[in-house]
């Protein structure tokens, strides 16, 4: 989003939202929320483990709701109920980033977001793991990935994301050249390396 638009052009929460509606699968998944979490089943928590205390609710898509029983759910803050406060609890981030990042991922530029044209968020591709492939493999590829990314890069992908460089180097992003892409680690309950997703430039 244009940081020099006054405060009054800002897109308010509630216009964020209902731009929103319909893609927050889409969304969570470029937040760092593993696609296969978002099924309304109970998955370990990206966060703080644990065997099925994570779940979407089922109308995810639409609201963008997820929750977790230990660390994001009623008492905590943010707490659950909408995909901004869900974006906030995945990323780390405060309500303002949060809104700014929505923003730039739905393509908002001007004065309302109901009027903008919702921007696919990335092409992506999965990297699955299979019998052939060892379990170490992809943990090595994120690793070599990861070792690729220059001061630079981080610096580029983090303003067109609207994120710190701080979260991208957290969560491990890297480079793969091949695909002219960068590279996201999905990861499980115990940190390890269960598949790399590849966000290609629309």
């Amino acid at each position: 989003m244009n940081r020099n638009l006054p405060q009054c052009d800002r897109p308010t929460i509630d216009e964020l939202l209902a731009a929103a509606s319909g893609l927050w699968l889409s969304i969570l998944v470029a937040a760092g929320l593993p696609e296969r979490y978002l099924d309304g089943k109970g998955h370990p928590c990206i966060k703080c483990g644990g065997r099925d205390r994570f779940a979407a609710w089922r109308d995810v898509d639409d609201r963008g709701a997820v929750h977790c029983r230990r660390c994001f759910t009623r008492g905590t803050d943010p707490k659950p109920g909408d995909g901004l406060a869900s974006i906030r609890w995945a990323m780390d981030i405060n309500t303002a980033d949060a809104c700014e990042w929505l923003a730039d991922q739905l393509g908002i530029t001007g004065t309302s977001a109901k009027q903008a044209e919702p921007r696919p968020v990335v092409r992506s591709i999965r990297l699955e793991p299979s019998p052939s492939v060892a379990p170490d493999s992809f943990s090595d590829l994120a690793g070599r990935c990861f070792s690729l990314m220059r001061p630079d890069w981080w610096e580029r992908l983090a303003d067109r994301l609207n994120l710190p460089a701080a979260v991208l180097i957290r969560l491990r992003v890297g480079w793969f050249a091949e695909q002219n892409a960068t590279t996201w680690p999905m990861v499980d309950a115990t940190g390890t390396v269960i598949g790399i997703r590849l966000r290609c430039c629309p």
